[in-house]
């Protein structure tokens, strides 16, 4: 287990790191929408108390960052499950692997972020420099000559959501 996945965060602490009230959260909880994660731990009983994992609170600040943006809490937490968590830190220098795959990691390494397309299904996570202009993400790039066929994206920061979660969890990491 790393420390990703330690149970150590209380619902008001994750609600706040997203940047939501905590009857939100519990809301979304209640109705289904979000679930929760392998490591966690759910309140059982009267004066029981949900704990929540790192891994946990980054994807429930994703998912109301992508609310924020008009997803549903539901699609939006099926989506935040797609962000990669690369060994709880930013990305690295040089590659790394998403599902399988080599992404080198550019200039600007360390930046994360996530693209979900105008069909509200299909979604990309850009990180560092293979991604530099709009242009690029709609019209296709020199590496990818097949534009996306969407008019419409939601992009999101996922460095920022991280650096954001941990500012507000530091302490109790």
């Amino acid at each position: 287990m790393t420390d990703f996945d330690i149970p150590r965060y209380f619902i008001g602490d994750v609600a706040d790191a997203a940047g939501v009230d905590t009857v939100t959260l519990q809301n979304w909880i209640k109705r289904g929408a979000l679930e929760f994660g392998e490591h966690d731990r759910e309140g059982k009983g009267h004066g029981s108390r949900h704990l929540f994992t790192f891994r946990t609170a980054l994807r429930v600040a994703t998912t109301a960052e992508l609310v924020r943006n008009g997803v549903t809490p539901q699609r939006a937490w099926g989506f935040a499950g797609r962000a990669s968590i690369v060994d709880g830190k930013a990305a690295p220098r040089g590659y790394v692997t998403i599902d399988g795959q080599r992404v080198k990691v550019g200039p600007r390494e360390g930046r994360r972020y996530m693209g979900i397309f105008g069909d509200g299904q299909s979604i990309h996570e850009y990180y560092g420099g293979n991604v530099t202009t709009l242009d690029e993400i709609f019209e296709g790039s020199a590496e990818n000559d097949e534009p996306v066929p969407f008019a419409s994206v939601i992009i999101i920061a996922l460095t920022k959501i991280e650096e954001r979660v941990r500012a507000k969890l530091a302490a109790r990491m």
